[in-house]
């Protein structure tokens, strides 16, 4: 599997076992030079909720939708971006245990 695609394919995989404990490490996640981490991949319907009880405890989230040109962008997948400090409270916000 190409790394582009693994976190549609983990929210889709934690979507239908509902174990959270599938999803990979920080350590694999997205490490970029902008200061934040990918907290999770949900669908898009979903995003605006989790997003909401994250911010509501005052982290900053930044939502983004995959590029058009990758495969599986018309899933309705998003995913959440937190800052780097934050990143273990929001998880813990939204109940995600690894």
């Amino acid at each position: 599997m190409h790394d582009v695609n693994l976190p549609t394919a983990q929210a889709i995989i934690v979507e239908h076992t509902g174990d959270l404990s599938l999803l990979q490490a920080s350590d694999d996640d997205y490490d970029g030079d902008d200061g934040y981490d990918r907290l999770v991949t949900v669908r898009a319907f979903e995003a605006g909720a989790q997003a909401a009880r994250v911010r509501d405890a005052g982290i900053p989230v930044r939502v983004e939708f995959p590029d058009e040109d990758i495969d599986g962008a018309a899933s309705g997948m998003v995913t959440l971006y937190v800052p780097k400090g934050s990143l273990d409270e929001a998880r813990e916000l939204l109940g995600i245990s690894l």
